[in-house]
């Protein structure tokens, strides 16, 4: 004869799991519901995507337009840097200006990965800018940088000054 207390247990095991479900049936149904919403709302977006190439985001500047021929066909990794310093400007910037992220300028500038032809000719195209208008375009202000970049040059004009002397 099974004990009294086990049956009990199992009574109670059984009439929780199915009070259990009745309770999150209606919402196991409204969570389908939601998932469909969701799937229509990105093939939506996927179709207007398409449409106008990508979707506007606030605050992005509009990158550089090249054409692929002008990409070189070797590539050096110092050149992205160079092109940058040249220019003035932050790894986030020159990601602004080229439309990337600004991991990718810096692990370009490392060496950990190169540019695609597309980036490369966006970069070239960039290297042509003066130092004022690469400013103005990602809206940067004054060339030259910011104050990180002013006393970092203030302290190698110092450091200069005292080696000479």
């Amino acid at each position: 004869m099974p004990n009294v207390a086990s049956v009990l247990k199992e009574e109670i095991r059984r009439v929780a799991r199915k009070e259990a479900k009745v309770l999150t049936a209606p919402l196991e149904k409204a969570l389908a519901v939601e998932r469909k919403n969701v799937a229509a709302l990105r093939k939506q977006l996927a179709s207007l995507s398409r449409g106008s190439g990508r979707p506007a985001a606030v605050g992005v500047v509009a990158p550089l337009q090249a054409d692929v021929s002008q990409a070189p066909k070797t590539w050096r990794k110092d050149t992205v840097r160079s092109t940058r310093k040249k220019l003035g400007l932050t790894q986030a910037q020159m990601a602004r200006l080229i439309g990337v992220s600004q991991i990718s300028v810096s692990f370009w500038e490392t060496g950990r990965s190169t540019p695609r032809p597309k980036a490369q000719a966006r970069i070239v195209e960039a290297g042509k800018l003066s130092p004022t208008a690469a400013q103005a375009r990602v809206g940067g202000g004054v060339a030259g940088g910011g104050a990180k970049v002013k006393k970092a040059k203030a302290r190698k004009a110092k450091a200069g000054r005292a080696r000479k002397a």
